[in-house]
């Protein structure tokens, strides 16, 4: 938890993930309550791109959310399933309510996992640069939901 937040911070993922300030903390609370419902809603769809920011953040907070919760399949299934957006991002979030995403993101948390900063912020650095933002984004949403879980702010 502590981690995640001093990774968030270090790497001003806030600040470079392309998602609105007020987004970020409505947001925020929803994953304080694991309610990922309310997430989707405020943040999918949201954004330019093949697939956009919120989608981006949103992948990240459901592959850690299965990590982390792996009972709530079907919960996550029905969440990604009802985003209104693209469908190359439909596809990545279905993929990633089953845990699934690319390298880099099981890369940091495994680094997050281990308590590893160095392997934790080597993740985010290949991650960050994939896309305008879509990467930052990623790392973002992954990050914190496991803050969020840990109930460290």
């Amino acid at each position: 938890g502590c981690l995640a937040q001093a990774l968030i911070r270090r790497h001003d993922l806030a600040g470079r993930c392309g998602i609105r300030a007020e987004d970020i903390e409505a947001v925020s609370k929803s994953l304080d309550r694991a309610d990922l419902e309310e997430a989707a809603a405020r943040l999918g769809g949201r954004g330019p791109g093949l697939t956009p920011a919120g989608d981006d953040y949103l992948a990240g907070a459901l592959v850690a959310d299965a990590t982390l919760r792996s009972e709530r399949e079907r919960y996550r299934e029905a969440i990604a399933a009802a985003v209104h957006t693209t469908a190359i991002s439909l596809a990545f979030l279905a993929w990633a309510a089953r845990g699934r995403s690319i390298d880099p993101l099981h890369r940091l948390l495994a680094g997050v996992a281990t308590a590893c900063p160095r392997r934790a912020g080597e993740a985010i650095a290949s991650l960050a640069v994939i896309g305008g933002t879509s990467g930052a984004a990623l790392a973002f949403g992954t990050l914190a939901r496991v803050r969020a879980e840990l109930g460290l702010r």
